[in-house]
């Protein structure tokens, strides 16, 4: 059954998914820059060379980096869309607004709740 957290939780949580957002942007920037470094797109030539020459990387090193510095802003720049869920009936849609489910139930945000097995509750 879906319930509440606490407070305290929720600002953990918060936390956690800001450095976790954090790192990914800055993984997905360092791969681009790698692959703009190593991979060979200049000049096409009649042999098929995959890999750029080792003393051509210090040169391509800036741009690269560059372009990974950008990619990583625009992807900590763009906002996740929360996911709503309803207790009652488990229903789950992306925040749109309308935070009245069909069957009766009321949505909210999947990030403010956990799930807790129905035994482990006090009775």
């Amino acid at each position: 059954m879906w319930v509440r957290c606490a407070p305290d939780e929720l600002e953990l949580r918060r936390k956690e998914r800001g450095w976790r957002r954090v790192k990914e942007a800055a993984v997905c920037a360092a791969l681009m820059s790698l692959f703009l470094i190593l991979v060979y797109w200049e000049r096409p030539t009649r042999t098929f060379n995959a890999l750029t020459p080792g003393e051509e990387w210090l040169s391509r090193a800036p741009a690269a980096i560059a372009v990974g510095a950008l990619v990583w802003f625009l992807l900590l720049r763009e906002k996740p869309r929360p996911t709503v869920i309803c207790p009652k009936c488990e229903a789950t849609k992306y925040h749109d607004g309308i935070l009245v489910c069909q069957f009766g139930g009321r949505f909210e945000k999947v990030d403010e709740l956990k799930w807790v097995e129905s035994e482990s509750l006090p009775k």
